[in-house]
């Protein structure tokens, strides 16, 4: 009786240590972040996106999916933004650089 209940904590104890190392291993980390912009291209293929320029890294060109299109219709080629991005990434110190679907949450016009 002993020899099977202590088969079944390890059992269980075996069980939920996998389940712990499979979730954490396969979790992807939410980001976001607010950034002024200048938007240099807009692209409408599948979905909508737009290229921008960062105001502080004026070299680093990112794309970013526009969720709505009356949003991306309202954006215009070199005009300054204030925008909230939002992205994952598997690690947890992730750069907007570096993240994987990028997308614009919000939208406000600078000048």
């Amino acid at each position: 009786m002993k020899k099977k209940y202590i088969i079944s904590i390890l059992i269980l104890l075996i069980i939920a240590i996998s389940l712990l190392i499979y979730f954490s291993s396969n979790s992807n980390y939410e980001h976001s972040t607010t950034i002024n912009v200048k938007v240099s291209e807009k692209i409408k293929k599948d979905d909508l996106y737009i290229e921008f320029q960062m105001m502080q890294e004026a070299k680093k060109v990112i794309k970013v999916k526009v969720n709505n299109e009356n949003t991306w219709n309202l954006l215009e080629i070199d005009r300054d933004y204030f925008v909230v991005i939002s992205w994952t990434s598997k690690n947890q110190d992730t750069d907007i650089e570096n993240g994987q679907n990028l997308i614009l949450e919000q939208v406000e016009i600078l000048n």
